[in-house]
């Protein structure tokens, strides 16, 4: 978990959309980019030596320089403020702590085309009639990291062998060097790889550049039926 310590910042936003400090706040980062069902989560938290009131006050002013109302109210013994803020929802949640106050700061946005099917091809290897409980996916020392949770109605061995034989088909195999294979009664737990190809320009030139996908699949039963967990990176470029 990386904090980041602001000491100066703008009332605007970025041109990339990421949550931009606020000045005198003293923040953590909690979530960075990370892709929750289809959207971009940035999540922050803070504490701060202000009152709940002040220093709402102050943020309510800095937020009033951009060309969008801001929306305030009270929920669950938080005070909360909303913007819009071009394609984004920025929201704030303060509350009361000591003689200071605490909170955390997020930015919602839709993600591009291209981040989304990173994470929704997992979804196409699940048996069929499966439900997908959540998925997400962040950026993470360079690479790229999806996890998707979902349940099935097929008994452990039959999901283990659909979503093995969906993988294969996309070029999944086995990861070398002896990586382990457990099986028993109430569950499976692979580990997998493939070689991927990424594309790109340089100039007038394309180039295309290889680099491995790792996957992990675990497949246990969960009160009557299966309940499937892919964890899956490749590098981020």
């Amino acid at each position: 978990m990386a904090a980041a310590f602001v000491r100066d910042g703008s009332a605007s936003a970025a041109t990339d959309g990421m949550l931009q400090p606020l000045p005198g706040l003293r923040e953590e980062v909690v979530l960075s980019g990370a892709i929750v069902k289809d959207s971009r989560l940035d999540l922050n938290r803070f504490t701060d030596p202000r009152s709940p009131a002040a220093l709402l006050e102050e943020i309510r002013a800095l937020w009033a320089q951009r060309p969008a109302p801001v929306h305030g109210f009270s929920r669950d013994g938080w005070q909360v403020l909303v913007q819009a803020v071009g394609g984004a929802v920025e929201t704030i949640e303060v509350r009361g702590r000591g003689a200071g106050a605490e909170g955390r700061r997020s930015r919602l946005r839709r993600v591009d085309a291209e981040v989304a099917a990173s994470a929704y091809w997992l979804q196409e290897v699940l048996p069929a009639g499966s439900r997908v409980l959540d998925r997400v996916t962040h950026v993470d020392g360079g690479r790229r990291m999806t996890t998707l949770v979902a349940v099935t109605s097929s008994p452990v061995a039959i999901a283990s062998q659909e979503l093995l034989a969906a993988l294969a088909r996309r070029g999944f195999v086995r990861r070398p060097r002896g990586a382990p294979f457990l099986v028993a009664t109430t569950g499976v737990v692979q580990f997998l790889a493939r070689e991927s190809k990424e594309g790109g320009r340089s100039g007038n030139k394309e180039r295309h550049e290889m680099g491995e996908e790792d996957l992990a699949l675990t497949v246990t039963e969960q009160r009557g039926q299966s309940a499937v967990v892919l964890h899956w990176g490749r590098a981020h470029r």
